[in-house]
């Protein structure tokens, strides 16, 4: 298949690496910046369990402007979801009713305003469950265990043979890939896991480092379960994705290291260098996906009525960091339990 890859970013290049690997034709995307480092280097994919893949730069077609884009047979859209609705305005002037489209970014509205400028093409949902990282030239790290998740086509209908071939595209490049009627379910799960992609970008340290300190998960915890409280009033029930518990993990969270790393063995099979994307955004100096993650559920608490100062304190903190323009600001485990758990008097 032809494949493009708008938004050639962490999570982009290695969907679209992996597909080329298999023996497809990729497109990819991104911004200048990536574009340079490609040309230097070449295109590198790293895995915590498997051989590095290395395309020299004559092999790898990235380009920063969409419009080669028409000639693909899908579209994967992984940009921020800060940017989706000018990216959909552009695709819409680009590809042909009949080019497929997916979704796989952070947050839980992305398909929908992909489809609102698209009205005709088939656009479907997915989620990502996995975690890729960004390192020098142009090396991306697939550092975590998970799947790749797509929705059934709205409204129902069975898949078409062109559809079926993406999703064996996807199986053939080595992703655990499944076909499912909840991504609502999907997504929410995803979306209160990744509240922690900002208790990391405030940490300043590797995941599995800000996952070993009970200071930093008992932030996450409370996060999480305002999140559930305000999921559970506005009734939609997050289902578990792999090994990611929505409801058990924020009651796992909290407890002596010790109890912890027994129960939470899926949560910790993280490699040790590994760090959000919300760090690396700040790190970078870009805007980061606050307002579609912690943002989300303090979005839909003032929509059904039901505070949520937790969230909110992270939201206000990302801001702040955002606006310093000084990476990560480091914050030590005690302080952000502090900070954010105090906010809770606000309520």
């Amino acid at each position: 298949m032809k494949i493009g890859i708008m938004g050639a970013g962490a999570i982009g290049c290695y969907l679209g690496g992996s597909l080329q690997h298999a023996g497809h034709d990729v497109t990819f995307v991104g911004r200048e910046g990536l574009a340079g480092e490609v040309q230097e280097h070449g295109l590198r994919l790293t895995h915590y369990q498997r051989e590095l893949i290395h395309f020299p730069s004559d092999q790898v077609n990235f380009v920063t402007a969409p419009e080669s884009l028409a000639e693909c047979d899908a579209v994967l859209v992984s940009v921020k979801g800060t940017a989706t609705q000018d990216v959909a305005a552009k695709l819409s002037q680009i590809i042909s009713p009949e080019i497929i489209v997916v979704s796989f970014q952070n947050g839980v509205r992305n398909a929908e305003w992909l489809k609102e400028k698209l009205p005709k093409n088939p656009v479907f949902p997915g989620t990502v469950s996995f975690h890729v990282l960004r390192e020098p030239q142009a090396t991306f790290h697939f550092g975590t265990s998970g799947n790749l998740y797509v929705g059934t086509p709205e409204p129902a209908r069975s898949l078409s043979s062109q559809e079926e071939k993406l999703i064996e595209s996807l199986k053939s490049a080595g992703f655990k890939t499944v076909v499912t009627k909840n991504i609502a379910g999907v997504q929410w799960c995803k979306l209160l896991f990744n509240l922690n992609n900002a208790v990391n970008a405030l940490s300043g340290v590797p995941l599995k480092e800000e996952l070993s300190h009970p200071g930093y998960r008992r932030v996450l915890s409370a996060c999480m379960l305002e999140g559930l409280e305000v999921l559970d009033r506005a009734k939609i029930r997050p289902v578990r994705v792999g090994g990611m518990l929505p409801r058990i993990s924020p009651r796992v969270l909290p407890l002596p290291n010790w109890l912890f790393f027994r129960l939470a063995r899926t949560m910790i099979s993280i490699d040790p260098e590994s760090r959000s994307s919300m760090w690396d955004d700040l790190h970078r100096g870009r805007k980061t996906e606050i307002e579609l993650l912690n943002g989300e559920i303090v979005r839909l608490g003032s929509k059904i009525g039901y505070p949520t100062p937790i969230n909110q304190k992270v939201v206000q903190l990302i801001r702040a960091a955002e606006e310093a323009g000084n990476g990560s600001p480091a914050i030590p485990a005690e302080t952000l339990e502090e900070q954010v758990l105090a906010s809770r008097s606000n309520k």
